[in-house]
């Protein structure tokens, strides 16, 4: 046999994505099983996170910048699964009719009426501790990797 042609090859992968059936890579699990394995992660997360940064603050590699950098990534990190855990828990105080719409629904929405709706919405934005954390970490990594190129 000859070789493909990269025309063959899109045409096969194009086939393969038009006809494949769902994978289920996601497998949700009912609560309460899902949501306590889902919190237990976050604690673990928090704790190695708290754990890093106090390893990092306490060592001579903290004369290096980037590593400082990594040490306020580990309590941005350790900070966003402090507010995802009280988010996921407050979560359960909320009924189906505090929001509009359907659960699959893409636009679903919450309604803010009452202090648990309001601190429910509060802890949902969660991304502004994530998003600098994952910056910092990768401003640390890039810098750590600059100070060995050099050394």
């Amino acid at each position: 046999m000859g070789r493909l042609n990269g025309k063959v090859v899109l045409q096969l992968l194009g086939l393969v994505l038009l006809y494949a059936h769902p994978a289920g890579a996601i497998q949700e699990h009912g609560p309460p099983e899902g949501l306590y394995v889902h919190q237990a992660a976050h604690i673990c997360f928090f704790l190695a996170m708290l754990y890093f940064a106090f390893k990092v603050v306490r060592s001579p590699v903290l004369t290096n910048t980037g590593f400082r950098y990594m040490a306020w990534a580990g309590l941005f990190f350790a900070l966003w699964n402090l507010d995802a855990f009280i988010g996921h828990w407050v979560g359960l105080y909320l009924s189906p009719e505090d929001f509009l719409g359907q659960p699959q629904d893409f636009s679903q929405r919450l309604k803010v009426d009452n202090l648990t709706a309001l601190f429910y919405y509060l802890l949902r934005l969660d991304h502004l501790w994530l998003l600098p954390a994952l910056f910092l970490f990768y401003l640390g990594l890039r810098k750590v990797r600059q100070s060995q190129e050099r050394g």
